[in-house]
Parts: C-alpha cells; sequence; structure tokens
C-alpha cells in the first residue's frame, strides 16, 4: 500500500508555541546551568559545546539535544551532528540533508521552527528507529545573515510538549554555542 505524502505544512507546528501555556522561568537553575557551561571552558569546545547540550537537554526536559553544524557547498551540502546528548548520542557525527531536512527548513526561514513528527515529511529520518514527536530547532546565527548551523532539542514521546520557555532557553544556548565557535575559531585559525 502506498503511503500518501503529506505537506510540510502538516509537520510546522510553529504557532502552537504561541497557544501553549509556557511553564515559568527557572532563574537559580538557569543561573546554575550557565556556571557549568563557562567551568567547561578550559576544556575547549566540543566540552563548551556538550555542556551546552546537557543544559538545553536538563532545562528543557527534552529527550535528546543537539548542534548541527553546516558543512560543503552548493549540492553537497550536510548539516553534521557535530554534538549531541541524550537519545540520538549514538548518531553524533553522522550527517542529514541540508536541502530536505528540519534544520535545512530553519535554515531557509532564518528563524526558529517547531515541527511535530517530522519524519512524516523528511521520510530520510524514517531509517533512525527513534521516535520523534516534536522537534525544536534554533538557528545559530554568526551575523545577521549567516547561519552556520543549529541547536535542537527533541521529546521522544506524546507526552512532552514544548514551550515558549523552551524557546528562549534554546536562544540563549545559542547564542553561547556562537560565542565558543567564535573563539575557537579566532584561536586555531591559520
Amino acid at each position: 500500500m502506498e503511503q500518501k505524502r503529506i505537506a510540510l505544512q502538516e509537520v510546522v507546528i510553529t504557532y502552537e508555541l504561541l497557544q501553549r501555556t509556557a511553564r515559568p522561568a527557572n532563574p537559580l537553575a538557569e543561573k546554575t546551568a550557565l556556571e557549568a557551561i563557562a567551568a567547561t571552558t578550559p576544556d575547549g569546545r566540543d566540552a563548551i559545546l556538550h555542556a551546552l547540550c546537557r543544559v538545553g537537554l536538563e532545562l528543557c526536559k527534552a529527550g535528546s539535544c543537539g548542534i548541527n553544524l553546516l558543512e560543503g557547498v552548493g549540492e553537497n551540502r550536510v548539516f553534521r551532528w557535530a554534538v549531541i546528548e541524550g537519545v540520538f548520542a549514538p548518531h553524533q557525527g553522522g550527517t542529514g540533508p541540508a536541502d530536505h531536512s528540519p534544520c535545512g527548513y530553519v535554515y531557509e526561514r532564518k528563524s526558529a521552527q517547531l515541527l511535530c513528527r517530522s519524519a512524516r515529511y523528511f521520510e530520510w529520518m524514517q531509517a533512525v528507529d527513534i521516535p520523534v514527536h516534536e522537534s525544536l530547532i534554533v538557528p545559530l546565527h554568526l551575523n545577521k545573515d549567516d547561519i552556520i548551523g543549529t541547536i535542537w532539542a527533541v521529546s521522544h514521546d506524546d507526552a512532552h510538549r514544548f514551550d515558549r520557555e523552551d524557546l528562549r532557553i534554546l536562544t540563549l544556548l545559542s547564542s553561547h554555542a556562537i560565542a565558543a565557535l567564535k573563539v575557537h575559531e579566532s584561536m586555531y585559525q591559520a
């Protein structure tokens, strides 16, 4: 039996972030988490990025959290799964297409997006036998026009839904990720 292809608009539910009640911020947990990230600074870029993802995992109560970086040019562009914490961690280092993926959609829109069961539209994601209920994805803006990747949080069950507080947290973490990447680049640029 042939499966009907669904439209992208059926998986993009960003508008729901405005309709959902946001849980209150937890400034103490956030302060503690940001201190933990700062403590990894001497350990280098990858340690900082892993700390950012652990914080995203914890503060967003996600099942997985990761940072994907855009690599290649033209038709050879991919998103490298540079850092992953949580259920998807075994897939760290893999890649996904830049032109037909949730991160690619965020890249095109240049804004954060919330997707629901995105493998229904991005069929290649079905090869990973881990359920993805919702994906909250925030671009990593190097500057106003340049996006070098994304930071994302994923829920693996229907019971957990992201809200505006999760969006605020991931947006904050994206700025920390960019700062870490810029510092690393300036220190190790040839």
